[in-house]
């Protein structure tokens, strides 16, 4: 639901590749390489933690910032990752903010 909710606010702003898997992610990844200028990764996919696509973004979208998006709002922080969004306390303009690259509301 809160994925359809981040596509709804950003369809007249980006073009957006969707995914809900790990495995998803990966091929999705590879087939767009050095395509995607943001990433937004919800931490808990049901195949495991998107944590582990971290180096697959670097090598594959070395440009992209790095959204991640959680329901623990004390997630151990990656330095790879631009921003950190709690979804219960980020409103959908924030993550608009984020994607466009205004992170001045972003916490």
């Amino acid at each position: 639901d809160f994925a359809e909710v981040i596509r709804a606010g950003l369809q007249d702003i980006a073009e957006i590749v969707s995914v809900t898997s790990l495995a998803k992610a990966r091929e999705m990844l590879w087939a767009q390489r050095g395509k995607l200028d943001v990433v937004i990764l919800d931490w808990s996919l049901p195949d495991g933690d998107a944590r582990a696509l971290l180096d697959e973004i670097s090598d594959t979208q070395p440009q992209a910032r790095i959204l991640g998006l959680s329901s623990d709002a004390n997630r151990i922080r990656d330095a790879r990752v631009t921003v950190d969004l709690v979804k219960s306390r980020t409103e959908l303009s924030t993550i608009i903010n984020c994607v466009v690259g205004n992170r001045a509301k972003a916490s």
